[in-house]
């Protein structure tokens, strides 16, 4: 055994191999959570480096020290294990209060400004990657998380008395944000300008429409 491997996974078979049991699921020894999170950890770094092509099952039990199998033990194939690496990754925090719903939404959008982390990196590399499995992942790091953290700006701009579109943010504030997150993650980060503009836009689409005044009849 490798001194790398975990003992529930030194001798682990081949795809395929093993006795079914009634249910369909296959008996063996359980999955070492240790080995899993080294696989991932792999995983998020080649990402970080190389891109989605420098994957391969091979390279990627050598570098953890276990054999091949247990790799497939965990995912069917590569793309799934990436697609892992961006469920688990925070792309999105909601800022401390700073008094206004102005400073909150600029202070949000300070993450546009800074350097990406080596698992951002890792998630950015597989921006636009044409797999369900990998679209499904960036919608649930994104779609809900956005949504939550809009709304709880939201709430305190409410809780303040400042005038506000609502309780509930529109769907066009969500896409707003998700797009700037997926544009850091694809692109790098932004000048403070830059951000200031995307925090302006923001803060208009969470006022909510304007409601013009009724002229009277002409």
């Amino acid at each position: 055994m490798s001194p790398l491997q975990g003992p529930a996974d030194a001798a682990a078979p081949p795809p395929g191999c093993g006795r079914e049991v009634a249910t369909g699921r296959r008996r063996g020894r359980p999955r070492s959570p240790e080995l899993t999170e080294r696989f991932l950890v792999a995983v998020e770094e080649l990402l970080a480096r190389r891109g989605l092509r420098a994957l391969s099952s091979d390279g990627l039990a050598t570098d953890v020290g276990a054999g091949k199998a247990a790799f497939y033990r965990r995912w069917p194939d590569v793309v799934a294990a990436a697609a892992e690496v961006v469920s688990r990754t925070r792309l999105l925090a909601c800022p401390a209060d700073q008094g206004s719903m102005t400073a909150d939404v600029a202070q949000l959008s300070v993450f546009l400004t800074r350097p990406l982390s080596t698992p951002e990196r890792a998630v950015g590399a597989l921006v636009g990657v044409p797999d369900d499995r990998v679209r499904s992942a960036f919608r649930d790091a994104l779609d809900g998380p956005a949504e939550q953290v809009l709304r709880e700006l939201l709430g305190r701009a409410g809780d303040r008395g400042e005038t506000v579109g609502g309780t509930e943010p529109t769907a066009v504030a969500v896409f707003f944000l998700r797009s700037l997150v997926l544009s850091r993650l694809a692109s790098g980060p932004v000048e403070e300008e830059t951000a200031a503009g995307a925090a302006s836009v923001l803060r208009r689409l969470l006022a909510g429409p304007v409601v013009p005044s009724d002229p009277g009849p002409r």
